[in-house]
């Protein structure tokens, strides 16, 4: 007899695997839009149209959630192993600056993460025994954060909310082997 979690992936740290965040049909695909985006941003900014960057945002949409810039690398250079780290180095700041991307937190080891930007505000939890991004959204902590700012008489143009955190699951896996 198996268990409901047997057929789980676990984490390094012992945690189910979440799930895959599932896209919404909006009947665009997420790959065409940020092309469409990075088109419009090269136009307006009068930028040459790069097969390269178009390889790295490529890469993005279908690879990578939270990344760093080394991680992308190595996911680029098994897909198009002719794109190299002075060019994408170089095509990361226009990425950012187009809206397509954006930074997001430090992971564990102080390096920048990236990731694509979208509309839903989202805060994140880094496990700092697997080192796994995990979003989330608490629309109390929202409230919590505004009633400060406004208390002490900031307005909120934007935030960055991050915990890192040792994963319960890895004291609890620990424990099941002593």
């Amino acid at each position: 007899m198996t268990s409901p979690t047997s057929s789980l992936k676990l984490l390094p740290c012992g945690r189910p695997a979440p799930r895959p965040p599932e896209l919404p049909d909006k009947g665009e695909s997420p790959l065409r839009l940020s092309l469409e985006r990075l088109e419009a941003y090269s136009q307006e900014k009068q930028l040459n149209r790069s097969e390269a960057r178009e390889k790295i945002l490529e890469t993005i949409v279908l690879e990578a959630r939270h990344f760093t810039a080394i991680s992308l690398l190595a996911r680029l250079k098994k897909r198009h192993p002719e794109v190299g780290k002075a060019t994408l180095y170089r095509n990361l700041p226009i990425l950012i600056q187009s809206g397509i991307i954006q930074e997001g937190p430090m992971d564990s080891t102080g390096q920048a993460l990236y990731e694509l930007s979208d509309d839903d505000h989202h805060d994140h939890i880094v496990c700092l025994d697997c080192q796994r991004i995990f979003e989330f959204h608490d629309d109390s902590i929202e409230k919590k954060q505004d009633a400060l700012c406004d208390k002490q008489g900031f307005a909120v143009k934007r935030h960055r909310h991050v915990i890192y955190a040792a994963c319960k699951y890895k004291k609890s896996a620990i424990k099941a082997f002593e």
